[in-house]
């Protein structure tokens, strides 16, 4: 019984270390392409240039970086939502486990997601405002404004979902605030 407490407080830590990583991911690859279309790289006719891809070794023209940048916001969005249904189970079974405390100490672990009752709503809500943003400025000029909001709130809607559910279900309930 004990091996598997331990696995389970161990796999939390490993999830909720996981989880931060892909926030960082989705935050700086939306600022990354927010940045390319403020500076007007990303505009009809802008000139190519060579740009280095966040988090990967390689360079890229700069359409080819802001695709693999969106593709890296997506993806990271998704991760998190896979992550936050992990924590949730492995809290449910350290309940079960009648393991209160344990879960209580464990969810110390400095994350976004730790942080308090409403905070990694708000986070992870704002990073899905940062991909909205980073699609109105790419596709504005171009799309109009509609159809450029509606891309930046189909491409962050796995954020807008985890938010929610945050929101609505925080994984750091009264009794466990930090």
């Amino acid at each position: 019984m004990a091996e598997s407490k331990n696995i389970l407080l161990e796999n939390l830590k490993e999830t909720l270390k996981g989880a931060q990583w892909y926030f960082l991911a989705g935050t700086v690859t939306a600022l990354f392409i927010l940045l390319l279309a403020a500076r007007g790289q990303l505009a009809v006719g802008a000139v190519e240039q060579e740009v280095k891809v966040p988090f990967l070794d390689l360079s890229a023209p700069t359409f080819g970086a802001a695709f693999i940048a969106l593709a890296i916001y997506i993806l990271s969005g998704w991760m998190i939502f896979g992550f936050i249904k992990h924590i949730r189970r492995i809290k449910s079974e350290l309940t079960e486990l009648n393991e209160q405390d344990l879960l209580t100490a464990t969810l110390t672990y400095p994350s976004t997601l730790t942080t308090g009752r409403y905070a990694p709503a708000v986070t992870t809500l704002l990073i899905a405002v940062l991909g909205v943003l980073a699609m109105l400025a790419s596709y504005y000029a171009t799309r109009g404004f509609s159809k450029a909001l509606i891309t930046g709130v189909f491409i962050s809607h796995p954020y807008l979902i985890v938010g929610l559910s945050l929101w609505r279900s925080p994984l750091c309930e009264p009794h466990t605030t930090l």
